[in-house]
């Protein structure tokens, strides 16, 4: 994913958070339990994740610890008013 389409998606995640609580709180939580989940198991953080399982790293081509992967984290620090 390119720089720019994370600019779209943090613009529309900061929308979802602002003006639609109850799609706020689902994405909030689900953001949450998929890095989490990888986290604590494997204290890694994918760019990518799959759809189905939710498990990341299960392509070749993914990387252990991918700083875009951690805008899933952001998007709970968001809610909680850190940003």
């Amino acid at each position: 994913m390119s720089l720019n389409k994370f600019a779209i998606l943090t613009l529309i995640v900061l929308h979802v958070i602002r003006l639609q609580p109850e799609a706020r709180k689902a994405l909030v939580d689900k953001s949450q339990e998929l890095i989490l989940k990888e986290w604590r198991q494997n204290r890694h953080v994918y760019e990518n994740y799959n759809s189905v399982t939710g498990v990341g790293g299960d392509v070749n081509s993914s990387d252990e610890f991918y700083s875009c992967g951690g805008l899933l984290a952001f998007i709970g620090l968001m809610d909680k008013g850190y940003y």
